[in-house]
Parts: C-alpha cells; sequence; structure tokens
C-alpha cells in the first residue's frame, strides 16, 4: 500500500476536507496537535486514517450512528478552547512579565 491510499476522515461527517487545527489555542502551544474538519468545524486529536475504498461506507454508517454514539463524538469537541480561557492567560501574563523584567534588566546593563 502506498501512503496515497489513505486519507483522514472526519468521524462526525465523513468528509476528508481535514487539516492540522491551526486555532489560537493550538497554536499558542507551540504547534497544532488536533485535526480540523473543513466542512462541519470538528476538532479532535484522533481523525481515523482510512483507505479511500472504504470512505463511501464510513459515510453512509453516520446517518445510521445512535443518539448515543452521536454525544460521544460530540464530547470530544466539547473540550476544545478550553485551554484559551484559563492557561492561555496565565501564559500570556507570564510572558509580559518576563518581558518587562528582561528590559528591566537591559536598561540597566546598558546605562550602568
Amino acid at each position: 500500500m502506498r501512503q496515497n491510499d489513505f486519507l483522514l476522515v472526519c468521524p462526525k461527517c465523513g468528509s476528508t476536507n481535514v487539516s492540522n487545527d491551526l486555532s489560537k489555542d493550538m497554536i499558542s502551544w507551540g504547534g497544532s496537535t488536533r485535526y480540523l474538519c473543513n466542512d462541519c468545524d470538528y476538532s479532535a486529536i484522533m481523525f481515523p486514517e482510512m483507505k479511500k475504498t472504504q470512505i463511501s461506507k464510513f459515510k453512509s454508517n453516520i446517518s445510521q450512528r445512535t443518539p448515543e454514539e452521536k454525544r460521544s463524538i460530540q464530547k470530544q469537541e466539547i473540550s476544545k478552547g478550553f485551554l484559551d480561557k484559563t492557561i492561555n492567560k496565565l501564559f500570556a501574563y507570564y510572558n509580559l512579565i518576563l518581558l518587562f523584567i528582561f528590559l528591566v534588566w537591559a536598561f540597566w546593563y546598558f546605562n550602568q
């Protein structure tokens, strides 16, 4: 099998229009650790990778999911954005404090 025979597939809608999630909470951690479906905006850490020949069967199974299976998929998406609201603010303040300390030190060092 060649690598081109496999594609990432959105577990929510079955689309293959998937890319790295480059939202600001992912970038602030130094890179994307999640994937994003560009069709339905579903974002999660794991997206299944399957053969191109299996994708149509996977899409047909999406419409037959039980409500519990649909809720299970939604739970993974809900956690997205938590870091943006809490930890990222702390990192922003921490970086500002470090920048201020560096500027004070540089001013003191070069004006001796």
